[in-house]
């Protein structure tokens, strides 16, 4: 399956260390994450923060098993108020940072987990959908939600949603609308 996140996004991807970036995200900057980075995640959290708020696409070449940062290093603290300010969570910001706006290329194609974390909490994709917007990472929700999307991974369907509050309005296309998009589907 081709790869062609949106721009504007500025979707990363994560690697295993030496191996090939895709296509999409080749000239892009990288990070490694190491030893050394999770032994001093202040680089690493700074790059991959504003590569996150510009929404720049970044490669993530991951050196380490990437459960070494989920979890946060314990921190035992009597009086938390007394904590210096510039206090931070170095692994927790490290984790979240490393896959909020990332697709997964460890195991060779890319991944968007939001697309399948959408799919294991009951959404269906619509590899079917010949609409505008349709795409292997649009989702059915249960209920009837058409077309829900995975931002970044398909393109919305805006004539769909802006028809939506005139349809609202009216309750025989309404229940027409519901019939065709909720009630009577598979």
């Amino acid at each position: 399956m081709l790869v062609t996140p949106p721009a504007a996004l500025g979707r990363g991807v994560v690697v295993n260390v030496g191996d090939p970036v895709p296509e999409p995200w080749a000239g892009a900057p990288d990070v490694l994450v190491d030893d050394d980075a999770l032994a001093d995640p202040a680089h690493a959290v700074a790059v991959l923060h504003d590569a996150w708020a510009t929404r720049r696409p970044v490669v993530v070449a991951l050196a380490v098993d990437p459960a070494r940062f989920r979890e946060p290093p314990g921190i035992e603290v009597a009086e938390p108020w007394r904590l210096d300010p510039r206090f931070e969570l170095w692994h927790d910001r490290l984790h979240f940072l490393v896959w909020a706006n990332t697709y997964d290329a460890r195991e060779g194609e890319p991944v968007w987990w939001w697309a399948r974390k959408a799919q294991r909490l009951g959404a269906a994709p619509t590899h079917g959908h010949a609409g505008p917007g349709a795409g292997a990472a649009d989702v059915v929700l249960p209920g009837g939600a058409w077309p829900s999307y995975a931002t970044g991974y398909s393109v919305r369907d805006n004539t769909f949603y802006s028809e939506w509050d005139e349809i609202s309005r009216d309750r025989e296309r309404f229940g027409a609308w519901m019939r065709e998009h909720v009630l009577e589907t598979g």
